[in-house]
């Protein structure tokens, strides 16, 4: 029998850092599990992680959603539906399709507003998880009438996570003679790595029941385990796809790694992977060259990526080179390489490797 009946699973928002062993992970995970079981479809959206697991428990167990996609203009909704069933490893039959287009598609916070208010009203049966008391989702369910309410996945509400990163800046005692190696230094991501999906990526937070599985020691494993350096579009001119580095020895980087609110996160933490200069540059990895923004230049338009415009900012301090694609580790001389970790348990964490480890930090 198809499923008629919509329950939405409401959680407030949480850590950027879950786990597997957090108290909402865990009901969440229950509470979809129990949605299937009782042929209800499940509300699904993306933007946010309380959103987002959703999806992926829909397609983990084979589950039936009513899906809210935020739409711009009609003619891109069927893109986004492609987008989210082959991100999520989900078929596009059997679910229902809904888009809400913003009233202020520059404001995600009213995004989430409407996206709530419209996930609750598409819904015969709420779902409390993790709501926080007078909040805003504790006032729509208020609001929602005689709606059914199923409360015994509710636990008390806190957006802190087992395993929430903090940060304090490294003292890095490592400063060798001599260094002549470019550096591609890791930091935590609150979004699936270049090499993976989001069905990938909230299965590791599921699996992960003590850590946050993206974190910038993870990041550096994945980094050591696929034998590759994934390249990310980020800033780089023309859209390219580039990895980047900084000739900077480890003493030298670790004032750059400073704590950036708008990404609230480190610029980069000190998990890394040096390559000796010679073997970056036979591997094709360019020095960028720095121009302040409005300069006219040949240069710029010649060398296209491997140029940073600047204004207020001095990225020029990192010294940084890039490699246009995705880098191929297993084409470097192994003893070409080092792997810098802040302290002597860290290199446990690593399988058998070829590469020599560095201890950076002067910590416990």
């Amino acid at each position: 029998m198809a499923a008629s009946r919509t329950a939405v699973i409401l959680n407030s928002r949480q850590s950027k850092t879950p786990s597997g062993g957090d108290e909402w992970v865990k009901s969440t995970v229950q509470a979809v599990n129990y949605c299937v079981e009782n042929d209800l479809r499940i509300v699904g959206s993306v933007g946010m992680n309380t959103w987002e697991l959703l999806l992926w428990g829909i397609s983990e167990f084979k589950g039936k959603g009513s899906l809210i996609l935020p739409s711009i203009h009609v003619s891109t909704n069927s893109i986004l539906i492609e987008g989210v069933c082959h991100d999520y490893r989900m078929e596009k039959k059997g679910h229902n399709w809904n888009f809400l287009v913003p009233s202020n598609p520059r404001s995600r916070k009213s995004w989430w507003d409407e996206r709530d208010r419209y996930a609750i009203k598409l819904s015969d049966t709420l779902i409390p998880v993790s709501v926080r008391e007078g909040g805003r989702l504790d006032a729509l369910l208020i609001e929602s009438g005689n709606r059914k309410v199923v409360t015994e996945f509710r636990i008390e509400y806190s957006s802190k996570s087992i395993c929430g990163e903090s940060w304090k800046v490294p003292e890095i005692t490592c400063q060798p003679d001599g260094w002549d190696y470019l550096t591609h230094w890791t930091s935590r991501s609150y979004v699936p790595w270049n090499n993976e999906d989001h069905f990938a990526y909230y299965k590791s937070i599921i699996d992960c029941v003590d850590e946050y599985s993206h974190s910038a020691l993870r990041a550096l494993i994945n980094i050591i385990e696929q034998n590759y350096i994934f390249g990310s579009t980020g800033r780089y001119r023309g859209g390219k796809s580039a990895v980047s580095f900084t000739e900077l020895s480890p003493a030298e980087s670790a004032p750059l790694m400073r704590w950036r609110s708008r990404f609230v996160r480190p610029t980069f933490e000190p998990y890394g992977i040096a390559i000796a200069k010679s073997a970056a540059l036979h591997a094709g990895i360019k020095k960028v060259e720095y121009f302040k923004n409005g300069a006219e230049s040949c240069a710029i338009n010649e060398k296209g990526p491997y140029t940073q415009g600047y204004s207020k900012g001095e990225w020029w301090r990192e010294k940084e080179w890039r490699y246009i694609g995705d880098l191929d580790l297993g084409n470097l001389p192994p003893d070409s390489i080092k792997i810098l970790v802040p302290k002597h348990e860290d290199v446990l964490r690593f399988g058998v490797v070829d590469y020599d480890f560095i201890p950076i930090c002067g910590l416990d």
